[in-house]
């Protein structure tokens, strides 16, 4: 499979997870670049994002994609966004002549559009509610939780401040002993085999010991989990982060542009 890479109007075409070499760079326009392939990613210039999933998924499935990564700082790059989609957010993926955002979003419509089976149960497996409760918890339980206890700690929070303070500063304990539960019973979040859920879910506990500390030795299946996805091919391929990489959003002395 080849992907293609553009960034400062520069493209590479290469085989999935292989640096290209100075010759096979050459100009070319974004508009033909973007109906080379399937889909099409545009990516924020930090690593470490959300938008690790989709190349995990493209690589899994091995749907060709493009890489576009807009000029700039992360600042910039938004507003640069702004003509794609008006909210200016990363990921965006255009499948097909469909624009859409949210990550959890742009797996599903690959998988619907793109693929036969591969990451997603069948209609009448048994793991099918596993792999749809779990590809939605990612963000709609699991980040919210721990956001918002890193939020609340961030600002001071103290658990002896309302009961629903309290309840929110062990947001990361609650979601980290639902998932310990489930990978006690099961190998993957998607059920018996991995679907991508599980690539739904490696980046909240990702965040999790990033922004609250979490101490995963306490949670054994959680580390067996990680061990069993993080070995796949496609992971490699994609190049996925296995933890969390510290946004750098410095300007050099004397740059007075605002950042965020």
């Amino acid at each position: 499979m080849n992907k293609l890479i553009f960034a400062l109007g520069i493209t590479a075409t290469m085989s999935a997870g292989m640096p290209a070499s100075a010759d096979e760079n050459v100009m070319s326009d974004k508009n033909t670049i973007e109906k080379e392939t399937p889909v099409t990613l545009y990516l924020p210039p930090v690593e470490g994002t959300r938008a690790e999933r989709v190349i995990w998924l493209c690589e899994e499935l091995g749907v060709p994609y493009t890489v576009v990564t807009p000029p700039g700082d992360f600042m910039e790059s938004s507003k640069a966004m702004k003509k794609i989609n008006t909210m200016g957010t990363l990921p965006t993926a255009k499948v097909g002549d469909t624009t859409i955002v949210e990550s959890g979003g742009i797996l599903q419509l690959i998988e619907m559009k793109l693929a036969e089976g591969g990451t997603t149960p069948a209609i009448d497996s048994p793991d099918l509610a596993y792999h749809l409760q779990w590809l939605h918890y990612a963000e709609g339980s699991a980040m919210t939780r721990i956001s918002t206890e890193y939020l609340l700690k961030a600002v001071g929070g103290k658990p002896e401040h309302t009961m629903q303070t309290q309840r929110h500063m062990q947001g990361t304990r609650r979601v980290l002993n639902y998932m310990e539960e489930h990978l006690g019973e099961h190998p993957y979040f998607g059920g018996e085999n991995f679907t991508s859920a599980d690539i739904m879910m490696h980046f909240p506990i990702k965040q999790a010991v990033y922004l609250n500390k979490a101490d995963l030795d306490q949670y054994p299946n959680i580390v067996a989990w990680r061990q069993r996805v993080e070995s796949r091919p496609a992971f490699a391929r994609a190049k996925v982060q296995k933890e969390v990489i510290p946004p750098s959003f410095a300007r050099p002395p004397g740059d007075k542009k605002s950042g965020l």
